[in-house]
């Protein structure tokens, strides 16, 4: 331990850290003349909370979609916004909606969350969004699109078979925020390691990170049983909620989260555990990797296309936590030893510090053999490599020694030192780690 150690939180959690470069784009395209804007970003990643901070500093209406029939959708939609733009009558269907913004006078911006459930119950919305975007939408206004299911709300604008190809004057994906943010947002002291463990049991997703200020302590056992072990929990279902979002209905995109949870991270291990051949998951996989819940691994020098070298990982560090650690460990969670829950935790957070690390340089990769394995190599020079090394704790002297002596007498048994010569080798610890991540 290092640091001082943080037992609460401070009583509100700050409302709003960070999105400079998503504010300013916003403010641009508006100021600019306005026009269609697709926002879209995982749940929890805190899209709301963006547009609410910007909408609250404009005269604006806003309105969350719901799932069911269309035409309960239109009257959600139309009360919501009707008072801010003076609708006359309320709309009955679609047409009639468009047809009355056509008629409002005045630069607007409405704004209209979790569009996917609008698409899915009515296809055709899509298209007649074109239609107006084209046709009808008045000089200085603007409409906002924003969506949870990443697949569907990038495919609407990136796709040249969609209607709205093309069409966006801007679009973004929020993704989630670094560690100095979340220790920003909670008032918690960057340097103690609780602080970094409970960052990667919660990831960069706000939301999460609003769960922690109901909790009386913020011990990292009393967070895990709070968040993921207790009957009940918020994350109790959260995988689910996820896939549900990306249209992932059944079982197949949930099992190779848990495979890889448990450690088969090669597709044909996967398959041998679902008892099916590796053709049939490529897809699944492929849309997981896409949607940026697994990331794509192959060693440094080898080449990426080389499928019979490629690993799978769980990229998001919530995500890791559910299947690496309370899926397996669910049901005994309660008879573990108070150092055997938190030795847990910690080869928990020593992953996901692994891979935030590894982000900080660019052109870094891990580097395996059949019996060993660095977590991430990088070129200093042409043909000259630095060996990284990632642990989570304190490292004495002797601990940095021993492995640097390790990784010296693997790399002199390796494949790599027929074709480079080793710069240097690095050993990163927590303390090393967080003023990394704080730049």
């Amino acid at each position: 331990m290092f640091g001082e150690h943080n037992n609460e939180i401070g009583e509100i959690m700050k409302a709003f850290v960070n999105r400079e470069s998503e504010l300013a784009s916003l403010d641009e395209c508006h100021t600019g003349g306005g026009g269609l804007i697709v926002l879209y970003g995982r749940r929890r990643v805190g899209k709301t909370a963006l547009l609410r901070h910007w909408l609250g500093q404009r005269k604006s209406s806003y309105s969350q979609a719901i799932e069911g029939h269309p035409l309960l959708q239109v009257e959600q939609i139309s009360n919501d916004i009707a008072e801010t733009l003076g609708f006359p009558i309320l709309p009955k269907n679609w047409t009639d909606f468009f047809n009355l913004l056509k008629k409002t006078a005045g630069s607007w911006i409405i704004c209209i969350d979790e569009f996917q459930y609008l698409a899915e119950a009515s296809p055709e919305l899509p298209s007649m969004v074109q239609k107006f975007v084209d046709h009808s939408l008045p000089k200085g206004s603007t409409l906002i699109l924003v969506g949870s299911s990443q697949s569907l709300m990038h495919g609407l604008v990136t796709d040249s078979s969609q209607p709205l190809y093309g069409r966006s004057e801007l679009t973004m994906k929020i993704a989630p925020m670094g560690y100095k943010y979340f220790c920003e947002a909670l008032d918690l002291k960057p340097k103690d390691q609780n602080s970094l463990a409970l960052y990667t049991m919660t990831g960069g997703l706000p939301r999460y990170w609003k769960f922690l200020e109901r909790l009386p302590s913020l011990d990292p056992i009393k967070v895990a049983e709070a968040l993921y072990f207790e009957s009940g929990s918020v994350m109790e279902d959260e995988p689910d909620r996820i896939l549900k979002d990306e249209g992932a209905i059944g079982n197949m995109a949930r099992s190779i989260l848990e495979c890889i949870g448990r450690g088969s991270h090669k597709i044909s291990e996967i398959g041998g555990r679902l008892g099916q051949p590796s053709t049939n998951l490529s897809r699944p996989i492929k849309l997981l990797v896409d949607l940026g819940f697994v990331h794509k691994d192959t060693p440094f020098g080898a080449n990426e296309r080389d499928s019979k070298m490629s690993f799978y990982r769980l990229a998001d560090p919530a995500l890791l936590f559910w299947f690496s650690t309370f899926s397996p460990m669910r049901s005994r969670w309660n008879i573990l030893a108070t150092n055997e829950k938190l030795e847990a935790i910690h080869k928990h957070a020593g992953g996901v510090l692994e891979k935030l690390i590894r982000d900080q340089y660019k052109n870094a990769k891990r580097y395996w053999e059949s019996d060993f394995e660095w977590d991430f190599v990088r070129e200093q020079r042409k043909n000259h490599i630095i060996i990284s090394e990632v642990k989570f704790g304190r490292l004495s002297e002797r601990d940095r020694t021993r492995i640097i002596k390790n990784i010296e007498s693997q790399f002199n048994r390796s494949s790599l030192r027929k074709e480079y010569k080793l710069h240097s080798i690095e050993v990163i610890d927590s303390l090393d780690a967080i003023e990394l991540l704080r730049r």
